[in-house]
């Protein structure tokens, strides 16, 4: 489902109905955020629809003047609260900014990307800039790691679902969650981008990230939950326990690779 982008106010209005009433969320089937019912005169409302695609996009449902009107805003996101789908909300804003960001640091000019390819929404609210400001340096940590970049640049660890998943319940095969094996999963998931990018096979960009907040949703989220949403990022990051993620993930990657190679 995508925010409509044209039409009448009869669309954008039925549109609306249809939201309110309880259409399964498009891609982690949870109802989407939305407190207008079939075109009640209530204040503006934030509504979060997430496409089939991975785009995340905040529309503004307008029901206080007695019409309905959207107007999509995904240059910018404020996601607050630690309901499931916030947290995936936000979860998802923060890994794409991760990814463009580290894919900027990166320094192949064949290996740029922009925000739009990504889903073009981006980090405005000061706290989640400086969540995001965490995990980049998290990230050039993780790049200076010499036994991490050898296991990342294993031709056997392609930019392929069945890698990803393999990686991923790696991370977490011992049951146990903390900040850095969750940074870990978005680390490798932005190092496939980059394979992706470098591989020529762009239109795999959004699956990556898409594949990673739905192995986040079905077996991550209540973990996250119960730590008080993301911000507990930033408190593990100024524990001496974070410098250990690389030595961890170079680990993950091992395993998988002699795996695979068997």
């Amino acid at each position: 489902m995508a925010a409509p982008s044209g039409g009448g106010d009869t669309e954008h209005a039925d549109d609306a109905q249809r939201c309110c009433l309880g259409r399964q969320h498009p891609v982690f089937e949870t109802q989407p955020l939305c407190a207008c019912v079939g075109g009640a005169r209530v204040p503006d409302t934030a509504v979060l629809l997430i496409s089939r695609r991975g785009d995340i996009i905040v529309s503004v449902l307008n029901c206080s003047e007695g019409g309905s009107k959207h107007s999509s805003q995904t240059g910018c996101s404020r996601f607050k609260g630690t309901g499931n789908d916030q947290i995936i909300a936000l979860g998802s804003v923060l890994l794409n900014n991760f990814v463009y960001e580290r894919v900027r640091r990166y320094g192949d000019s064949e290996a740029e990307v922009t925000r739009s390819q990504l889903g073009g929404v981006e980090l405005c609210d000061p706290n989640h800039k400086r969540l995001g400001q965490c995990l980049q340096q998290i990230g050039d940590e993780l790049d200076g790691n010499v036994q991490l970049q050898s296991m990342v640049n294993d031709p056997a660890l392609q930019p392929t679902q069945e890698v990803f998943m393999k990686v991923a319940r790696e991370i977490f095969s011992d049951g146990k969650f903390n900040w850095g094996r969750v940074v870990a999963l978005f680390y490798f998931a932005c190092r496939l981008v980059i394979k992706a990018i470098t591989n020529k096979i762009r239109d795999i960009i959004r699956t990556i990230i898409s594949w990673t907040m739905s192995y986040i949703q079905e077996h991550v989220i209540n973990w996250i939950r119960e730590q008080g949403g993301w911000e507990g990022i930033r408190s593990y990051f100024g524990t001496p326990t974070w410098q250990t993620i690389g030595v961890f993930l170079a680990g993950v990657l091992t395993t998988v690779v002699v795996i695979r190679k068997m």
